[in-house]
């Protein structure tokens, strides 16, 4: 933890900092490079078609999506699919608004811990933090026994209220305070974490985020016009 840093930016990633959703280009690669399960991979894109032609809600679709991804994973190892990560990213990193990278220099520069939080696959979503130069990940994470990936899951952030969980316990016992902490969502599975903090914004929303957001007098931008929100309202001293 920063010293002396007691606020923090919680933010999502696909569609609030990116154009693309991550974890399925990823899945994409992966299942080229042989290195995801067939079946799997089948159900991936059924359940793309699905949420695609409205028959299936997107909480419905995250929730499927994570347990179809870890069932994928089993018997893999961790260290090649690792190293898969590594060698798909360049291909993604086109895809991350430059706006991003130009934001959580803002919030670096006004002293918010950064923790990005995302239903995407943590071993991608590690090295985007990286680039972005965030300080930490909660992510979706599968269990390994001895490196290799056993298809079940240890998260729980593809659920409606597993974001919001994932928080309150990331904080406890930190100096984090959520009254002095940003948070940004780009879909309505983000709307519990937004809940949470002082200073909420629905960036790049959905049709559905953005009717919570005008109900809840939430701040609504894109990704090109939070910057400006954020340089010119939020403090850049902390508070003791």
């Amino acid at each position: 933890m920063r010293p002396y840093c007691n606020k923090a930016v919680y933010s999502d990633f696909d569609g609030t900092l990116s154009d693309s959703d991550i974890s399925m280009e990823f899945l994409n690669f992966l299942f080229e490079n042989k290195l995801y399960s067939g079946k799997s991979y089948e159900e991936q894109m059924k359940l793309v078609k699905r949420f695609e032609e409205r028959s299936i809600s997107y909480e419905q679709w995250t929730d499927a999506w994570a347990v179809a991804w870890a069932q994928g994973l089993k018997g893999q190892e961790e260290e090649i699919i690792n190293s898969a990560s590594g060698d798909f990213y360049p291909s993604f990193r086109n895809n991350i608004y430059k706006s991003s990278f130009d934001l959580m220099k803002v919030f670096r520069d006004k002293n918010f811990y950064s923790v990005l939080v995302s239903v995407s696959a943590q071993e991608v979503i590690n090295i985007a933090a990286q680039d972005l130069k965030m300080d930490d990940v909660i992510a979706t994470r599968c269990e390994t026994n001895g490196g290799i990936y056993t298809g079940r899951l240890l998260s729980n952030l593809h659920t409606l209220e597993g974001k919001e969980e994932a928080i309150r316990k990331y904080i406890f016992g930190t100096p984090l305070f959520l009254d002095l902490s940003v948070a940004l969502g780009d879909t309505e599975h983000d709307a519990g974490m937004l809940s949470l903090v002082a200073h909420p914004v629905a960036l790049n929303p959905s049709v559905s985020l953005d009717k919570i957001a005008k109900k809840n007098n939430w701040q609504r931008h894109t990704h090109e016009t939070i910057l400006d929100y954020v340089q010119r309202t939020l403090p850049a001293k902390d508070k003791y």
